[in-house]
């Protein structure tokens, strides 16, 4: 019986030993596949950094501009866009599919697409109209619709900003995007048509263009849905758009570096200890 007891026990400690063995293998890989895909996404950040205009080349189009920019996994589906064509003066706040990595090749995409667009078209309505064909010819190669081969389900949503700077007109366009003016105190608030980018066949339906006259000291504000859909406060629950429109009201008066810090600071005070749900974008713009 002493004999069988300690056959047994040496037997049991090689198992021990054997699995340890195997325990510390498996964990040297999954450090090294870790390692390989926080470079990979680091990378990817650069990259993506490098289509995100800088807050000097953001003046060159408009005075004053703040950013509120809260990736959620370091790279983002969220991007903003500026750009200057003469007295026309042009923003978006853009918010493609999924986030992290994905999000990130999205967001590529739609810059890309942005830039060539805006090169021919400044009117919001046609814009959105070329991106969506431009979106569904790249994301659906095979055919339109579920059962097309090749179908996707990626997409955009965003608010696109056209500015006469001599005329002092506001053109705006919406893809589940809405676009807010606050003046004087007060927040008006232009609703987005209810259609994603990449959602219907080109040429079958068409984007509202709305104009607005604007006035010194207007300040203009688009943002993706990151921000009113955190979870915090005090109850856990969703910071939700009424909120998120007072808070536009009470920042707009701010410069904008203190415009950007104040964004930053109402949502960490919110979130608080709870984990970020999406990429966060708010892009204001002071005329």
């Amino acid at each position: 019986m002493r004999d069988d007891l300690a056959n047994n026990e040496r037997e049991m400690e090689g198992k021990v030993r054997s699995r340890t063995a195997e325990v510390q293998q498996q964990k040297t890989e999954l450090e090294s596949l870790y390692r390989d895909l926080k470079d990979s996404i680091n990378y990817a950040e650069r990259i993506q950094k490098a289509i995100l205009p800088s807050s000097e080349e953001r003046s060159k189009v408009f005075n004053e501009s703040a950013v509120f920019y809260a990736p959620r996994d370091g790279v983002s589906g969220d991007f903003y866009f500026f750009h200057s064509v003469g007295r026309v003066r042009m923003f978006s706040a853009i918010d493609c599919t999924g986030h992290g990595v994905p999000g990130a090749f999205m967001s590529l995409i739609g810059h890309h697409a942005l830039e060539r667009i805006t090169k021919v078209y400044t009117q919001p309505d046609r814009v959105l109209e070329q991106l969506n064909r431009a979106a569904c010819e790249l994301l659906r190669p095979k055919g339109f619709g579920d059962e097309a081969e090749g179908a996707v389900n990626d997409g955009m949503d965003l608010a696109i900003v056209s500015i006469d700077m001599e005329r002092m007109e506001l053109e705006y366009a919406g893809a589940n995007c809405p676009l807010y003016l606050v003046r004087k105190g007060m927040l008006q608030e232009l609703k987005p048509d209810k259609m994603a980018i990449a959602s219907f066949e080109p040429g079958t339906r068409h984007y509202q263009m709305h104009t607005l006259p604007l006035i010194p000291g207007d300040v203009i504000f688009a943002a993706t849905d990151g921000f009113p859909d955190q979870f915090g406060g005090p109850q856990g629950k969703k910071f939700m758009r009424k909120r998120f429109r007072d808070l536009l009201i009470q920042v707009a008066t701010l410069p904008a570096k203190e415009m950007e810090a104040q964004l930053a600071q109402a949502f960490q005070d919110w979130k608080g200890s709870e984990a970020q749900v999406d990429d966060v974008l708010v892009v204001g713009v002071r005329v």
